[in-house]
C-alpha cells in the first residue's frame, strides 16, 4: 500500500485554505455582536405611529389648525455624558378650537377610553394635567397633556409617544443624526 504525498503548489494552496479558515473562525469570535434589543429606528417607528394614531382619534371638529410635530431622540440617563442610551420622542401639539363644546380634559378622557379598549392602561391618575398610558405589548408609552386655555384660543392637546431606551453610538452618531434629519 502506497500513500500518495502531495508536494508543490497543491500542498501550499491546501495549507493556505486551512489556515485562512482557522483565522476567519477565530476572528468571527471577536466581531462585535449587534444589540439584542430594539434599535433606535425601531423605537422611532413605533413612537411615530402611536403618536399619529392618537392624534387621528381627536375629533376633527375640535381641532383649530394642523398639529405641530416634533421628532427627536433624547438621552435617557443624566449620568451618560456621551448620550449613548437614547429614546425616541414623537410629539404633536394639537391646537383646539375656542368653543364651549371643546373640553381638552374630555378629549383626554375619550382617548384614555379608546386606547383602554386596546389594552392600554394609565400609569397614574387619569384626572391630572398629564396622563400616561402603557401597554405591555408596545415599546412606547403614550402621554396626553392639556395646555391651559389662552385668550382667543381653545388651548391645546399635547400628544407624546416615547420609545424605550436603547443603546446607540451617541447623540452625534451617524445613526442619530440621520434619524433626526440633521446635517452631520
Amino acid at each position: 500500500m502506497q500513500i500518495a504525498q502531495t508536494y508543490g503548489p497543491a500542498r501550499t494552496i491546501g495549507a493556505s485554505i486551512i489556515v485562512s479558515i482557522a483565522v476567519l473562525s477565530a476572528l468571527a469570535g471577536c466581531a462585535a455582536t449587534p444589540p439584542s434589543g430594539p434599535t433606535l429606528v425601531q423605537t422611532k417607528s413605533a413612537a411615530q405611529l402611536l403618536m399619529r394614531e392618537a392624534v387621528g382619534r381627536v375629533p376633527a371638529y375640535m381641532v383649530a389648525a394642523e398639529e405641530t410635530i416634533a421628532d427627536q431622540s433624547e438621552g435617557c440617563d443624566a449620568e451618560d455624558a456621551a448620550g449613548l442610551m437614547r429614546a425616541w420622542r414623537s410629539t404633536a401639539t394639537v391646537p383646539l378650537r375656542d368653543n364651549a363644546s371643546v373640553d381638552p380634559a374630555a378629549i383626554v378622557t375619550e382617548l384614555i377610553a379608546s386606547f383602554g379598549e386596546q389594552g392600554w392602561k394609565a400609569t397614574g391618575p387619569t384626572d391630572a394635567e398629564t396622563v400616561e398610558l402603557a401597554n405591555g405589548s408596545s415599546p412606547a408609552v403614550l402621554r396626553f397633556t392639556t395646555a391651559p386655555l389662552e385668550s382667543g384660543s381653545g388651548g391645546s392637546l399635547i400628544v407624546e409617544a416615547l420609545g424605550v431606551c436603547v443603546l446607540t453610538e451617541g447623540a452625534e452618531s451617524d445613526e442619530v443624526v440621520s434619524l433626526e434629519n440633521r446635517a452631520g
